[in-house]
């Protein structure tokens, strides 16, 4: 049996996650008495509690290490666009106002900024 999330060479949580459902499947059958280097005391021979926990926590942070790669990625880019740019004029959507910022979105170029009314001069 085999069930696929993403694909498992890339991704360890579902190799955790296929191995814990492979287990579970197994513990109301007959073969799961018998399976060489298996206890048979719930899914305690797939894991611990407190390891899953570690496991899944470390793959959080993975996720978000290349999450914020991936974004550090596109800001480089993007700074590296502007630069031979940085005079052009480029339609924006006013999407929140504070009292010293706004944010605001260039669909364009994909950028959702919060900038600080101070270093506009006055309309």
């Amino acid at each position: 049996r085999y069930t696929h999330f993403t694909s498992p060479i890339r991704r360890y949580a579902d190799v955790v996650v296929h191995r814990l459902l492979e287990a579970a499947l197994r513990l109301d059958t007959p073969q799961a008495q018998s399976l060489p280097g298996d206890s048979t005391d719930g899914l305690a021979h797939v894991v611990e509690k407190e390891e899953l926990s570690e496991i899944a926590a470390n793959c959080n942070d993975r996720k978000w290490a290349a999450k914020k790669a991936q974004e550090e990625c596109a800001n480089l880019y993007l700074i590296s666009y502007l630069r031979r740019a940085p005079q052009m004029r480029e339609p924006a959507i006013v999407t929140s106002l504070g009292n010293f910022s706004f944010t605001a979105l260039v669909p364009r170029l994909s950028i959702d900024a919060v900038l600080d009314n101070r270093d506009f001069l006055p309309l």
